[in-house]
């Protein structure tokens, strides 16, 4: 099994090379002239990094908009490249550890359940085009899923086995995704509650919290140290929520109906700040007018934008949105059928950390993209409800045998 995994990950990672090499000018989604992306104001952060020492994103200040991982890590390949030939590089570097991120979906649904799940998720996710989308695309997207699939890897071990090093471990990867996404800052919560579930002795607990702290703090600390400096305040991730916050506001994001106007500058800080209070003074407002339809919004109809569609912006292999949406809509409506007809002990961590972007977004704007995290756990349960349905033995998905780790 593990050798035709080994095979899977090796066509997966070079059908990946041929795409960044074949279609280099088709993944680009803005414009360098005008700046109308994310991904052409990453590759002008990782420029202005390398040549000023300096992070910048929309304008030509200092900013805390975004994380530094992103920008370092192209800071890095411009080091060694002319801008295209450094873009090129960092695609196939993104080839490389989204195969990995395929061997790890293999790795983590055999501890969760089995050998036979962990081939089938790792074979759906070959399959699934918005991972060559992905790779294609200079964002965050592909090196936080690597980050966050090797903690989620590393916490299952962990776990299963109370080995202490896999918990520091997982540490040391949750800390390293968060320069790239700060979304799963507080994921450690979850693993609380899951250790107050399951009885874990406390003292053992918090001693493995707290060395897990230090490594947190020594990662983090060199981006505080810079923000203190520049900004003469701590910031422990970014200054960015007050826009999302803002569009959140707006039923079906429609911003037609009682649209707010207000000046942007090029103070990012300034322009956070006007735009949490106006986000907090529209939903107290739309909530008196409409309780239970402003809450059905932010709860239900909002967060179901996570899942609703892929993160598929740009065709592979000349496959159209609607195609890939069928794929997508099976993979989604099959996770969440595992996930609430799965019992073992260990797979609960994983609904839990569903649940937890699930919560953590109920404040924010709400896409494709910030759903994309998550994918590989639906295709773990997605694979266990296959696996149970047609395996050899001719189970059946109410014909329950589940193993309690």
């Amino acid at each position: 099994m593990k050798k035709r995994i080994l095979v899977l990950v090796i066509i997966f990672v070079l059908l990946n090379i041929y795409i960044s090499i074949r279609f280099c000018q088709n993944y680009y989604l803005g414009s360098f002239i005008s700046l109308n992306n994310d991904d052409v104001k990453y590759i002008r952060s990782g420029l202005y990094l390398l040549r000023e020492g300096r992070l910048i994103y929309r304008s030509k200040l200092d900013t805390v908009y975004i994380m530094p991982g992103l920008p370092i890590v192209l800071a890095l390949f411009l080091s060694f490249f002319s801008l295209f030939k450094a873009v090129l590089a960092f695609r196939i570097f993104q080839a490389i550890i989204q195969g990995i991120s395929l061997a790890l979906i293999y790795l983590l649904a055999k501890e969760v359940f089995n050998e036979r799940v962990g081939a089938l998720a790792s074979l759906i996710d070959a399959l699934y085009l918005p991972e060559y989308f992905v790779t294609q695309v200079v964002l965050t997207e592909g090196i936080f899923k690597f980050l966050f699939l090797c903690s989620l890897y590393f916490l299952v071990l962990a776990l299963k086995e109370d080995n202490e090093r896999h918990y520091y471990l997982s540490g040391l990867f949750w800390s390293l995704s968060l320069y790239f996404k700060p979304v799963i800052a507080l994921l450690p919560v979850v693993l609380v509650i899951y250790w107050i579930r399951e009885g874990f002795d406390y003292k053992w607990c918090v001693r493995i919290s707290f060395k897990v702290a230090i490594i947190f703090v020594l990662i983090l600390s060199p981006w505080w140290i810079r923000n203190y400096l520049i900004f003469k305040r701590f910031v422990p991730f970014t200054l960015s929520s007050g826009n999302p916050m803002l569009q959140a506001t707006y039923v079906n994001y429609d911003q037609s109906k009682d649209y707010v106007p207000y000046k942007t500058s090029d103070d990012e800080i300034r322009n956070d700040e006007i735009e949490r209070k106006i986000a907090k003074e529209r939903f107290i407002s739309q909530l008196n007018k409409d309780p239970k339809g402003y809450l059905y919004w932010y709860l239900i109809k909002k967060q179901i934008y996570l899942f609703n569609r892929p993160f598929y912006w740009r065709n592979v292999f000349g496959v159209r949105l609607k195609y890939v949406n069928y794929v997508h809509n099976f993979i989604v409506v099959l996770g969440f059928l595992g996930m609430l007809l799965s019992f073992g002990r260990i797979s609960k961590i994983l609904k839990y950390v569903v649940v937890y972007f699930i919560i953590v977004y109920i404040p924010y704007f709400t896409f494709s993209r910030y759903g994309y995290p998550l994918m590989p756990i639906l295709m773990i349960f997605c694979s266990y409800i296959l696996q149970k349905n047609f395996s050899f033995d001719k189970r059946r998905i109410f014909n329950w045998d589940v193993e309690y780790f």
